[in-house]
């Protein structure tokens, strides 16, 4: 993959050092956006790569990701996610989501989440279950609020979605046709294939 298209209004901070592969307590200091350290370690790794940065939400950006042929979203709203999905759609664009939260079922925690990979014509993310009416009304944490201890949920979700992405672009496998949920378990550090809701129907 030798384009990214990089697109984030965030910028760092001390509290997500803990998570933020590549970023720094300099970064920090001085609020160096979330953009500029993803080009940095891109350049690092190739500095052939191409980018286009913006250091802005998706939305300010939208005509550009028409022109993608992967979508990855790691949103933290479920209105932004259901957004994201749509304008992937509308493009006939494959659309990565990658999510995942801390639950409480007494008396212990849960680290949950979700890689989905969304296909044109295929189960939607309100299909395989992981977006709903009320989950876009409420706009709901789970109870470690919006800054969960994450690091290695996020790194075994991201490997993956690499996976996904290989599948997609590259003749190494079949191609991945259908939309595709796995779901990550933090606490028995599993990650299984959801094969009874990625494949309901289609949108």
């Amino acid at each position: 993959i030798g384009h990214l298209l990089l697109c984030d209004p965030d910028h760092a901070e001390h509290a997500n050092l803990n998570r933020s592969v590549g970023t720094t307590h300099e970064d920090a200091q001085r609020h160096t956006p979330k953009t500029a350290v993803a080009q940095r370690m891109a350049e690092a790794i190739n500095p052939d790569v191409i980018l286009r940065v913006h250091a802005l939400r998706w939305q300010e950006v939208a005509a550009e990701l028409r022109e993608a042929d992967v979508i990855v979203g790691a949103l933290d709203s479920y209105s932004e996610r259901f957004q994201l999905e749509g304008a992937a759609r509308r493009s006939l664009t494959p659309y990565l989501d990658l999510g995942m939260d801390v639950y409480e079922v007494a008396p212990r925690f849960i680290i949950a989440g979700q890689l989905a990979l969304s296909m044109p014509g295929q189960a939607c993310l309100k299909c395989m279950g992981l977006i709903c009416d009320d989950d876009l009304a409420k706009e709901r944490y789970g109870v470690a609020g919006g800054n969960p201890q994450v690091i290695w949920p996020n790194a075994i979700l991201a490997a993956s979605a690499v996976g996904i992405i290989a599948q997609l672009l590259t003749p190494w496998q079949l191609p991945a046709r259908q939309s595709i949920l796995l779901r990550y378990d933090g606490n028995q550090l599993t990650l299984e294939h959801d094969r009874g809701h990625a494949h309901l129907g289609s949108c």
